[in-house]
């Protein structure tokens, strides 16, 4: 995630980080659980931290500007007009779906 999806991203880094984590929980939990069983609070803790890089990704992913600290170098503008907006995910047996919704202004303007 440091590397691929960071601060400093773009849609290939981000590609390649959602290629490198499906990769990871295929191949590299089964060999590090296939030893030995696993803790509950072990595996539970893992595989939370699989469903949230996923999620970072997936809002990452949609999300086509930079905003804040958040640097999309393919999209280097910040875009107030199309991006003001909640990323919503929501987790569905299919996948992720995922949303938006405007940012409702009440004390802080752009």
């Amino acid at each position: 995630m440091w590397k691929k999806a960071s601060v400093i991203r773009s849609q290939q880094s981000l590609t390649d980080a959602q290629e490198e984590l499906a990769r990871l929980e295929e191949e590299d939990l089964r060999k590090i659980y296939g030893k030995k069983p696993p803790k509950i609070m072990e595996a539970i803790e893992v595989h939370n931290l699989f469903v949230v890089a996923s999620l970072v990704i997936e809002a990452a992913l949609a999300r086509k500007e930079s905003r804040g600290a958040h640097c999309r170098i393919d999209y280097p503008k910040q875009d107030d007009e199309k991006w003001l907006k909640h990323i919503i995910l929501t987790k569905r047996h299919e996948g992720v779906k995922v949303d938006a919704c405007p940012v409702i202004m009440t004390k802080l303007f752009p």
